[in-house]
């Protein structure tokens, strides 16, 4: 805004009544922006009151001038009814700025030798130069609050690198864990092709091996078969066996029978014959004159003799006829 424009402002607004439409509290909801609007709006009216008539001149120069201390008094000026205007000094970079360039141009602007057209031009300036301020002061503020999130990115970035070299470590221990995996994994593809190979062989020999048993088995049936046949032929030899065992019994049993009736018919016969010898011997030592030769003619009726008599010369004494035997001398 120059000499200009704050001159068309005032010659439009000359004559309102804004003396009751515009005032400036201590509102906090108010921002910078709004501040600096009400500043633009009270000077509009301070200039007026210029216009309006010099008499006021030297209170409104002295009550700007106050602005390096702060604050902005309360204006009476009763030309243009101005009931309340107040300007309350803040804290911010903005109202810092502007308190030192009104501080700055309140001297230029209320210069006696300044005619009030000139000391409007002077208020353009001095409004240029605070929005340049304003400017400078924002860029300020966005160049901290810049710095912040640079030296925040920086510290992200250092806590990047930290966690990258913790990477980097982590991946070099995986990247030799990976080594030794790959020599144990190549050392059990090796125990694993030697397994198989021996799989290979075992199988073979497993076919072999049931071939053979293959064999086995039939030769086991085989001799089973046989053994049965030879059960049998045991079995019809066993009854053909004792069968004839049964003949054969039947058989000794009556050729026992005969033999045992011959032994027992020779033997009385010799049992006859060795006791008519004794009875004879005992006679003659008895009676030795006894004449006892008629004896000779008996015969003693015995049992039929077998037609095969045992030989029994060995077991009997032969004894001559008493006949045979002299008489004893007297």
């Amino acid at each position: 805004m120059g000499e200009g424009g704050v001159a068309n402002f005032f010659e439009m607004n000359r004559g309102n009544d804004f003396g009751h439409s515009i005032v400036c509290t201590k509102n906090p909801h108010l921002n910078s922006h709004s501040r600096v609007v009400a500043f633009i709006l009270t000077v509009a009216w301070v200039m007026l009151a210029l216009l309006g008539g010099n008499a006021n001149k030297n209170a409104i120069k002295s009550e700007l001038q106050n602005i390096n201390y702060g604050a902005l008094n309360p204006l009476h000026v009763g030309a243009n009814k101005v009931t309340a205007i107040t300007i309350f000094h803040s804290k911010g970079p903005c109202q810092l700025v502007f308190a030192e360039l009104i501080g700055k141009w309140s001297r230029v602007v209320f210069s006696p030798t300044r005619t009030p057209h000139q000391s409007v031009g002077a208020i353009g300036l001095l409004m240029d130069r605070f929005d340049e301020a304003q400017k400078a002061t924002s860029l300020q503020e966005e160049l901290k609050r810049v710095k912040a999130e640079l030296k925040t990115a920086q510290i992200e970035v250092k806590n990047t690198q930290t966690e990258l070299t913790m990477a980097k470590s982590n991946l070099t221990h995986v990247e030799t864990k990976l080594r030794v995996s790959d020599a144990d994994l190549g050392a059990a593809q090796a125990r694993v092709m030697s397994l198989e190979t021996k799989c290979k062989a075992i199988e073979s020999e497993n076919i072999v091996l049931s071939q053979k048993l293959g064999v086995m088995i039939d030769q086991r049936d085989m001799f089973r078969q046989k053994m049965e046949e030879q059960k049998k032929k045991v079995k019809d030899t066993e009854v053909a066996a004792a069968t004839k065992l049964e003949e054969v019994k039947i058989a000794t049993q009556e050729a026992t029978k005969a033999g045992m009736m011959d032994l027992v018919n020779s033997m009385g016969r010799e049992l006859v014959d060795s006791g008519y010898l004794l009875c004879r011997k005992k006679i003659q030592k008895l009676y030795p004159n006894l004449d006892i030769s008629c004896l000779d003619d008996v015969e003693v009726e015995s049992l039929p003799s077998s037609p095969n008599p045992p030989d029994m010369e060995g077991f009997v004494e032969t004894v001559p006829p008493l006949s045979s035997v002299p008489p004893k001398p007297k």
